[in-house]
């Protein structure tokens, strides 16, 4: 087995120095060559991403040259917007030897970092950068970059089957997701943060840990990555993961409690939110049947991809219920954690038969701010409320329209079979 031992950057100078160089001669296209037309096209772009800064988000492509790894505005004028230097010159092409970028933040500051991974002569070379506001570059970080080693043990290693004490063990991610890692079925259960929950598969790679996680677009491979007593999830291909679904270069640590698998027929049934719209869950023929107060039915299929995204409903928009861990309750997220549309009733917090009065405690329910995300608490559980709503002097989130996330609860219960029939929730 390859590992990937942390070495400070003299060692890590000496240690590449070390690989044969048996790599190509590099990518020698020079932009400025190329009159008329768009750059983008002329094949020097080798992958792109979004940097964070300052909240700003950026898109920008990339170009692996022999020194650096140069990020340009995605922009048909060729502009530099930042570079991160190699420590050392590395013996091989890096344009061929290239496999992975990732602007994570890797320090908790807010801003994106950079990690590069190259592939040298089958070993695997992992560089990473801060970004110091302060000196407006990317430093290099030699503690925090890695390189393939012997098998000793050393932290920075893969993880196999063995690094586990247990068959099924529980994971606490920095951003307050949990990862549930169930080595004898080959499978895992992802909640995020804010509650969406799946279950997705994890491989093997010879004796390498792998996990498979997805997106709408297809699904991208981590390779688990020892840290401490915990590890991080680096992405093998495919774009960086993103604030409200990524793992990428997001540490996880031993649980503090339990966790469990997520069994998604706790969704079967019926349940309502305070604006009248009622959603009916048939798990077995994975249909969901939906009407509201204003006479309105509409019936659709549900989805799960088993990628780690979880249950979802199709439609205008690509809706995941996050349920509540008693099960009683759930709010819906839109896909990448996009603000939900202005005029959609399908928002604030669904009950189990609309039966808010059960499963809540109204007059102990309201809102808090931390870290720069919303949540509103029922007086039982707490739910993260969705991108797009602000918290006001008046303690209530509301979105654009003015439109509270939590709606007050009407005196009368919707009751869709007096318009549709008893069967309503068959579609």
């Amino acid at each position: 087995m390859k590992v990937w031992k942390k070495i400070l950057a003299p060692v890590l100078a000496a240690a590449v120095m070390l690989v044969p160089a048996a790599c190509g001669s590099g990518n020698d296209a020079d932009p400025g060559d190329v009159v008329g037309g768009d750059w983008r096209v002329t094949g020097i772009v080798r992958d792109s991403g979004t940097i964070t800064r300052g909240g700003e988000d950026t898109d920008v492509l990339v170009c692996i040259n022999a020194d650096s790894a140069d990020f340009y505005y995605d922009s048909e004028d060729q502009t530099l917007y930042g570079y991160a230097s190699y420590p050392t010159t590395l013996p091989c092409d890096p344009w061929e030897a290239f496999r992975s970028i990732d602007f994570a933040d890797r320090n908790g500051d807010g801003d994106s970092d950079a990690a590069l991974l190259f592939e040298v002569d089958g070993s695997r070379v992992l560089l990473v950068w801060y970004w110091d506001g302060g000196s407006d570059a990317f430093v290099f970080q030699p503690e925090e970059s890695q390189i393939g080693g012997d098998d000793n043990g050393a932290a920075g290693e893969f993880l196999t089957d063995e690094d586990f004490d247990a068959d099924i063990s529980a994971w606490q991610g920095d951003d307050g997701s949990q990862l549930l890692l169930d080595l004898p079925n080959g499978c895992y259960t992802y909640r995020t943060w804010y509650g969406r929950v799946g279950t997705g598969s994890l491989v093997r790679d010879g004796d390498n840990l792998v996990l498979s996680f997805g997106d709408l677009t297809g699904e991208n491979d981590y390779c688990l990555i020892r840290e401490g007593r915990g590890f991080r999830p680096v992405l093998l291909s495919g774009q960086e993961g993103g604030a409200w679904a990524g793992l990428n270069g997001l540490h996880f640590g031993p649980a503090q409690g339990e966790a469990a698998a997520f069994d998604s027929s706790v969704l079967d049934g019926v349940w309502q939110n305070a604006l009248g719209y009622a959603l009916a869950f048939d798990i077995q023929r994975m249909r969901v049947v939906a009407c509201d107060i204003n006479d309105t039915m509409d019936s659709g299929a549900l989805y799960d991809k088993m990628d780690g995204r979880g249950l979802f409903m199709g439609g205008a928009e690509i809706l995941y219920p996050c349920v509540s861990a008693d099960g009683s309750s759930f709010v819906l997220f839109a896909d990448g954690g996009v603000p939900r549309e202005l005029d959609s009733r399908s928002t604030g917090v669904f009950y189990r038969n609309g039966d808010a009065a059960a499963y809540s405690d109204p007059a102990n329910a309201g809102y808090e701010e931390s870290d720069g995300r919303i949540w509103y608490y029922d007086g039982v559980n707490y739910f993260a409320v969705p991108a797009g709503y602000t918290l006001g002097e008046d303690g209530q989130a509301r979105n654009e329209d003015g439109r509270p996330f939590a709606s007050p609860w009407p005196g009368e219960l919707y009751d869709p079979a007096a318009v549709w029939g008893e069967n309503w929730m068959n579609g």
